[in-house]
């Protein structure tokens, strides 16, 4: 297998904002990275065509429930507690400019 272009993989290394302080550790990361390429080639040699696909990998059983509306909170409540409210609302720090 080719040896990893140590250049494109520091420029993913600096896209992902990961620090690599020498060539040392740029080796180390090539040899991971090269592990993880051969672990996914094995995968993707095994045959799974008789493998039904999972939308969950636990089965679930009836995991749902019916709504149900229980007192709401009244607008007093929901704001007796904040710091600061304006006609009758949360009042927060502007976001955008």
């Amino acid at each position: 297998m080719p040896e990893i272009d140590k250049k494109g993989l520091q420029h993913i290394a600096n896209l992902a904002r990961i620090e690599i302080k020498d060539e040392k550790e740029l080796d180390i990361l090539a040899e991971k990275v090269e592990e993880v390429i051969e672990h996914s080639k094995d995968l993707a040699a095994l045959d799974l065509s008789d493998v039904e696909p999972l939308t969950h990998p636990i089965e679930l059983f009836d995991v749902t429930r019916e709504d149900v509306v229980d007192g709401a909170v009244s607008q007093e409540d929901a704001l007796k507690n904040s710091q600061s409210t304006a006609d009758g609302q949360f009042k927060v720090p502007n976001m955008l400019s």
